[in-house]
C-alpha cells in the first residue's frame, strides 16, 4: 500500500454499505464466506448503490462457479488467499484496466 492508504475491517456484510458511504475507501477486499450474506451478494448490493466502488474478492475458493459469479457481480479482481502477494500488484495498476483474474 502507498503512504496514506487506510484499512478498515467490518464485522459483517450488512455494515459494508453504510461504512463505505462514510469512509469511501479506494478499495474493498472481501471474502466470499461472510454472514449474513456472502461476499458476492454484498458486492452486488454495494455496486448497486455505489457503481464506482472497487472490490477485490480474496478467497480460498478456486472453483470457476465462484469466480464467474464474482465477476458477474462486478468485482475488479478475484485472488486466492494463497496468492496474497499479488494484492499490491493488483491494487495499483488496476486503475485503468478491467477485471484482473489470477486464476487463469
Amino acid at each position: 500500500m502507498k503512504s496514506g492508504d487506510e484499512v478498515y475491517e467490518f464485522d459483517n456484510a450488512l455494515n459494508l454499505v453504510p461504512h463505505y458511504e462514510q469512509y469511501k475507501p479506494d478499495w474493498i477486499c472481501m471474502d466470499i464466506n461472510m454472514e449474513p450474506m456472502n461476499g458476492i451478494q454484498a458486492t452486488s448490493v454495494l455496486l448497486n448503490k455505489f457503481p464506482d466502488a472497487r472490490v477485490i474478492i480474496v478467497t480460498n475458493y478456486n472453483e470457476i462457479l465462484y469466480r464467474t459469479a464474482a465477476i458477474n457481480a462486478g468485482v475488479h479482481a478475484y485472488i486466492l488467499k494463497d496468492d496474497l502477494h499479488q494484492l499490491l500488484n493488483i491494487i495499483h495498476p488496476i486503475e485503468n484496466s478491467n477485471v484482473h483474474n489470477s486464476l487463469s
